[in-house]
């Protein structure tokens, strides 16, 4: 995890945080936090009020891919989380209520969403080559 850790310090598109508590890095909607010797990462993306820290499986996907690569990937399936919730909300959209101009915004997410996702999948296999 401190290899993790390093990496994004050294990755100068992850903003760093720093508090009297804490150390921590930022990058698509990951956060990588050391607090008292302790390093947690998670995901900013769902979860509420507070961050959701990762599954073993997502912790994984770090040890193995590294910070870079990690956060591409835990992006991309966040983009997929929100796509289909869009998705859904369109379908109830045009199933029930027919408001247009909430109907116009949702598509508008949901194209917005969908740059997000080609843009980092782009990134994904540039670094992966």
């Amino acid at each position: 995890m401190t290899e993790i850790l390093n990496e994004a310090s050294q990755d100068f598109l992850s903003t760093k945080l720093v508090t009297s508590e804490s150390l921590s890095y930022l990058r698509k909607g990951i956060k990588i936090e050391s607090k008292n010797g302790v390093i947690k990462i998670y995901n900013t993306k769902f979860g509420g009020d507070f961050y959701k820290e990762l599954n073993n499986d997502e912790y994984q996907l770090f040890l193995t891919n590294g910070w870079k690569v990690g956060c591409y990937m835990m992006a991309i399936s966040n983009y997929k989380v929100s796509l289909q919730r869009i998705s859904e909300s369109i379908v109830k959209e045009i199933n029930s209520r027919k408001n247009q101009r909430h109907y116009v915004t949702l598509k508008q997410t949901r194209n917005s969403v969908m740059e997000k996702f080609t843009e980092t999948l782009k990134l994904l296999q540039k670094e992966s080559k």
